[in-house]
């Protein structure tokens, strides 16, 4: 079996990366298997499709961590818009408690008396 060649960096550099994302199991019959890229000519078809399954494989290997973080933004997303709510809601118990104050069967009674008297001085009688 072929050596890796030292002027092939980019592909020991793409095994090694995506051999950190395998679970420490699975990285001897990884490496083992991508052994043999390097026994492959630089131009062969197969090494380049080889590669770019890395690279998908890779895309996928990242994925869950990927999902993780957003699902954290959508977390503090969620958090400051419940909290938000919480706030509304306590501001709109806040507000019916002020008008049941202000709306009194006395301030009701004060505005029909205003309001008749004001009309009965427009009807001029």
């Amino acid at each position: 079996m072929m050596e890796p060649d030292p002027q092939d960096s980019t592909l020991s550099e793409l095994i090694d990366s995506t051999a950190e994302l395998l679970p420490v199991e699975m990285r001897v019959g990884y490496y083992r298997e991508m052994q043999h890229l390097y026994s492959l000519p630089k131009s062969d078809e197969m090494l380049r499709i080889l590669k770019i399954t890395i690279y998908n494989n890779r895309i996928g290997l990242t994925v869950p961590e990927r999902l993780a973080a957003e699902r954290e933004k959508l977390d503090c997303v969620l958090r400051d818009g419940i909290e938000a709510s919480r706030q509304v809601s306590q501001r709109l118990d806040r507000l019916s408690d002020e008008l049941v104050d202000r709306v009194t069967a006395e301030a009701i009674a004060d505005h029909l008396y205003d309001s008749l008297r004001q009309q009965f001085l427009k009807s001029t009688m």
